[in-house]
């Protein structure tokens, strides 16, 4: 079963991904935080620097992008292709009311009928690109089960099956639950039994358990599962795949290295402060590692320099109880 890093936007840039990749080796695939797919045909200049080969040491890197417009996607995956990436990745998943309101990533999910014509429409291009000597693009898609309601999953499927994906992320939860709440395993169960394309799971996977609990549903139904992506799991537990794989924690020099590479790599590329940021985002789930460290991480996150930032979270590392 192969395993890969879900995109975060914000978090999950290519200077996380080398140094995370760099101290915690073992996972298949990373996924870069959207692209914005526009009317313009262009890109920010953060998100070509996130896709540039030259800034990317991970061994499989597939890009992500934000659209609802198939001729939008099709100049993104033309101009990804160019870079060397084989496959792009729709995003039908990120729930922030901003994009839905878009009807972009999963409020795409609302206009089934929309959808529909959007990946007939990008497989014809597709087609267009190998008669056209461009190399040729594999689409995964990134998904929510529904808007709304679950039974709305049923029609998505109907969808999903009518086209070669690549892949076909699942992330079990309606748009309207954000995070919250359980992922309903028995819509996920029901749509990898149905699915014509391969499938990876999303969703909550947090500790070893988690893992555990849905392979052993999944086995109860008799249905295999190839892939299975991780996000928040990863920043909470950085060593969680190998516990998943049946080896130790993450001892305190490795995460204290891991800490202060990122630290270095963030201050060498971004102003002090956009560095900080970046760290005191990365706290926001590093700090599980450690049980009843409250005063030393609000410590810490108060921090305005690096030089004090690194001196507080060194002394967590030396002296905070690890869970």
């Amino acid at each position: 079963m192969k395993i890969y890093f879900a995109p975060m936007e914000g978090i999950t840039g290519y200077t996380f991904r080398n140094i995370y990749d760099e101290n915690f080796p073992g996972v298949d695939c990373y996924y870069t935080p959207f692209i914005a797919a526009t009317h313009t045909h262009s890109c920010k200049t953060r998100e070509k620097k996130d896709v540039a080969p030259e800034n990317n040491r991970v061994k499989h890197l597939v890009p992500q992008v934000l659209t609802n417009k198939s001729e939008d996607f099709l100049w993104s995956a033309g101009a990804l292709a160019d870079l060397g990436y084989s496959e792009v990745n729709l995003n039908l998943g990120c729930p922030s009311p901003t994009v839905v309101s878009k009807k972009k990533g999963a409020g795409f999910l609302g206009e089934p009928d929309m959808l529909d014509r959007f990946f007939e429409e990008t497989f014809e291009g597709l087609r267009h690109f190998e008669t056209a000597g461009r190399s040729a693009v594999r689409i995964s898609v990134k998904t929510r089960i529904g808007m709304r309601d679950t039974e709305e999953a049923a029609a998505l499927m109907g969808i999903f099956n009518r086209y070669p994906l690549a892949e076909l992320i699942i992330h079990p939860r309606l748009q309207n639950e954000l995070y919250r709440g359980v992922p309903h395993a028995d819509v996920f169960l029901s749509m990898l039994g149905e699915s014509r394309n391969p499938v990876c799971f999303n969703g909550d996977i947090c500790t070893p358990g988690d893992m555990e609990r849905l392979l052993e549903a999944v086995g109860k139904k008799k249905l295999q599962l190839p892939a299975v992506m991780i996000g928040r799991g990863f920043l909470r537990d950085p060593a969680l795949l190998r516990r998943i794989q049946g080896g130790r924690a993450a001892r305190r020099d490795e995460l204290q290295r891991y800490h202060n590479r990122l630290l270095e790599a963030y201050s060498a590329a971004l102003s002090p402060k956009d560095a900080l940021f970046r760290m005191k985002e990365l706290w926001a789930y590093l700090q599980d590692r450690f049980d009843g460290e409250d005063r030393r991480v609000k410590r810490l996150l108060k921090c305005r320099d690096s030089a004090a930032f690194r001196a507080a979270a060194d002394e967590l590392f030396a002296e905070g109880t690890l869970r």
